[in-house]
């Protein structure tokens, strides 16, 4: 019991050390956190040009009349009803036709689903 007492009055500068060392540690990042987070509040306040500048882009964006050129020449012959049908994101609307059938409308599954969007309607028997 003796040699324990007198190890651990050895090693207390050191276990100080490194109390004290994660106690710094803590409250630096603490700090570092808190000043970081109070600047991006202060500066999404101060920009108030580019979130028009955001908001003309989206509105651009969301009266345009064509899809995204990354979509197969398929999916792309079925623009202007996928515009009509999904006015604000058409280019959700063209990724999902573009999984499901590449844009091509008889195609089938196992499960009988058919169409663009391969989506299997069930009526209810009763």
């Amino acid at each position: 019991m003796q040699t324990l007492y007198r190890l651990w009055l050895a090693f207390l500068p050191l276990q100080l050390l490194l109390i004290t060392a994660t106690v710094g540690m803590t409250v630096g990042v603490m700090a570092a956190l808190t000043i970081l987070l109070l600047r991006s509040g202060v500066s999404t306040i101060a920009s108030a040009e580019s979130s028009s500048q955001h908001e003309q882009v989206l509105q651009a964006r969301l009266n345009r009349d064509w899809i995204a050129p990354v979509f197969t020449p398929e999916v792309q012959s079925w623009s202007p009803w996928i515009i009509k049908w999904a006015r604000q994101y058409p280019d959700i609307l063209a990724t999902f036709i573009q999984v499901e059938s590449c844009g091509h409308y008889l195609v089938s599954s196992s499960a009988s689903a058919q169409e663009l969007f391969r989506v299997q309607c069930r009526v209810a028997q009763r």
